[in-house]
């Protein structure tokens, strides 16, 4: 990550930023979590955002299922968050951030912890888990207000269409994908149709949209099972 990257998602170069890997004993956490109390000591000004991946829960509410953590490591970790200063906003939508393979196992490993002050100029009133997709961490966001404008919608414009290579350029780059992954992957891309069915769906949408077929049938025909 670049100064330039956080820069702009902050909005200014008045703030400062770090990463910090994540570990999963708990001696390797305790090491982790006093170098950030004594990097807090030292603030003077400011506000404080921490986020990401702690691999560390607040309390059995916060995990399901086997490799549930230690009292002493919940107790140790609201402890540092206590010492920080740090206010967790509510959780909505969904109550997990990180799913196992089998979905046997899950826990709120991922959270926005913030300074009081942020929270009441930003007007937080909450973070948001998404959906799981390939990864087995679901994204989180961070909301200003209760407004839920949704997903942002993705746009195909008709005039694509008209393009006499517009088939042949899916067609190719639908069938450049080469990804490898663990089972998470090969799960989401079972579903991932091939270079005929890809096509189909292309018609489809295409004839659509030139009012050769109506809507519902285009769904019902590239969603057979649903």
């Amino acid at each position: 990550m670049e100064d330039r990257l956080v820069y702009s998602l902050w909005g200014s170069e008045d703030c400062q930023w770090s990463v910090v890997n994540s570990v999963g004993q708990t001696r390797d956490k305790r090491v982790i979590w006093s170098k950030i109390l004594d990097w807090k000591a030292k603030l003077i000004l400011g506000e404080l955002l921490m986020g990401g991946d702690f691999n560390s829960t607040k309390s059995g509410e916060e995990r399901r299922g086997k490799g549930l953590s230690s009292l002493t490591e919940m107790d140790e970790f609201m402890t540092f968050i206590e010492l920080m200063e740090l206010v967790d906003p509510p959780v909505v939508r969904n109550k997990f951030t990180w799913i196992n393979s089998n979905a046997r196992a899950k826990s709120r490993l991922d959270k926005f912890l913030l300074f009081e002050g942020l929270i009441n100029s930003w007007k937080i009133v909450a973070q948001q888990v998404g959906d799981k997709d390939i990864l087995d961490h679901k994204p989180v966001w961070i909301k200003e207000s209760n407004a839920n404008w949704g997903p942002k919608p993705f746009k195909v414009f008709k005039n694509w269409y008209d393009h006499p290579g517009f088939l042949d350029f899916v067609k190719k780059e639908w069938n450049s994908f080469h990804i490898k992954g663990n089972a998470s992957y090969v799960s989401y891309l079972n579903g991932r149709p091939g270079e005929e069915n890809c096509c189909s769906r292309v018609r489809l949408e295409e004839l659509a949209f030139k009012g050769k077929y109506s809507k519902t049938k285009v769904k019902a025909e590239m969603d057979p099972g649903g």
